[in-house]
């Protein structure tokens, strides 16, 4: 993990996942193993990513992000499958 994020309590990261500078993960986010969660990704409340995923660059995430999938476009949150 790098500078500036911010973790709300309740919160879990997976094994080797990666988190660039000023990701924002309120309250009661959970991440899976093995996902990226790129510079300035941000989560709403009470969401689940799945292990295996990429959040893309000032990606919005307001859904639950199923695993194996990469969600990388800023406005309507397209998630797509990864294999």
């Amino acid at each position: 993990m790098l500078h500036n994020c911010v973790i709300g309590h309740e919160s879990t990261v997976g094994a080797h996942t990666i988190m660039s500078i000023a990701v924002s993960m309120p309250s009661d986010i959970h991440i899976g193993e093995y996902c990226y969660l790129a510079v300035g990704c941000a989560f709403r409340h009470q969401l689940t990513v799945g292990d295996n995923c990429l959040i893309g660059v000032g990606t919005k995430v307001v859904k639950d992000v199923p695993a194996n999938s990469k969600l990388i476009n800023r406005i309507e949150n397209i998630v797509t499958d990864l294999y």
